[in-house]
């Protein structure tokens, strides 16, 4: 339901991806797993990653930020350049979760 329609809403924010990639997997140079992404959303000097949950959580917002570090972390091992951003989205979420979602 949300995937879909990512890039059209970033768009209205003005972001704009040109790619829109779900279910990504990032593995090391021996396929190990690393980390997944829901969706991850690219242009040229952007990528955002985006946790996807039907009712989000603290803990879920705090688990994305952990995969963005990782995210850091392969891109600088890879020499890459781009500015990476986050972004949960959600069918149901608290007061209290989307104010800290927002802090974060």
């Amino acid at each position: 339901m949300i995937a879909p329609n990512l890039k059209e809403k970033f768009r209205e924010l003005r972001l704009k991806f040109h790619q829109a990639s779900p279910d990504v997997v990032f593995s090391d140079d021996d396929d190990n797993t690393l980390f997944e992404v829901d969706v991850l959303l690219q242009n040229g000097d952007k990528a955002m990653l985006v946790e996807i949950k039907t009712t989000l959580t603290t803990e879920d917002v705090k688990d994305h930020i952990e995969r963005l570090e990782k995210m850091q972390k392969y891109a600088d091992l890879r020499g890459e350049k781009r500015v990476f951003l986050r972004a949960v989205a959600r069918i149901v979420m608290t007061t209290n979760v989307k104010k800290y979602a927002l802090k974060q």
